[in-house]
């Protein structure tokens, strides 16, 4: 692995998982500056469990697949030093245990529309942050507000599918996006 790039202003990871019923599960991740201009980019090709795995694993299948297998892959590819990981299923949550860097849910549902000036008013709201160590929470805090200032926190990761529907890895039209409100709930 290559030593991550340092940069006077934080980047950031955004880290999702989209599955086809017909391709199997691929993983994208997006470091974007903070104002949301793009820096670098990396894809899996698509994986599949297996039915002994499904059993094996029951409840803990996707977050196995999602943060061990996908995201410490993706995370591992990286030649940026980002400040923060953002992630918008609550399956890819544990990838925090693969990086010292701080991770966040974002809850696409809850994050609020550009203002007039182009500029946001903050991103805590959209954000989980509980399961984040005590001594990061208050630069995750403040990395994010800085970035949804900028950025509409759920519009990098439509980027992700949309790049990796365009590279031809997804079949299906109707991707799976497993970000129901059950799953927020449940980390509330």
């Amino acid at each position: 692995m290559s030593t991550p790039k340092k940069s006077a202003d934080p980047d950031f990871a955004f880290l999702t998982v989209l599955e086809d019923a017909a391709a199997g599960m691929l993983g994208g991740l997006l470091v974007v500056n903070r104002r949301g201009r793009p820096i670098e980019f990396h894809c899996t090709a698509p994986i599949r469990f297996s039915r002994a795995e499904e059993i094996l694993f029951g409840p803990t299948l996707r977050p196995h697949f999602y943060c061990e297998r996908i995201g410490a892959a993706l995370l591992a590819k990286l030649s940026t030093d980002v400040a923060l990981v953002v992630v918008n299923q609550l399956d890819c949550w544990p990838v925090a245990e693969q990086t010292a860097k701080p991770v966040v849910l974002v809850d696409p549902s809850r994050v609020e529309p550009v203002n007039d000036s182009d500029q946001r008013t903050g991103g805590g709201d959209s954000a989980c942050l509980d399961q984040l160590d005590p001594l990061q929470r208050p630069e995750a805090e403040r990395l994010l507000a800085e970035l949804a200032r900028y950025v509409d926190l759920s519009e990098p990761f439509e980027r992700i599918e949309e790049a990796i529907r365009e590279a031809g890895l997804l079949v299906a039209e109707d991707i799976e996006h497993p970000t129901d409100e059950e799953h927020y709930a449940e980390a509330a």
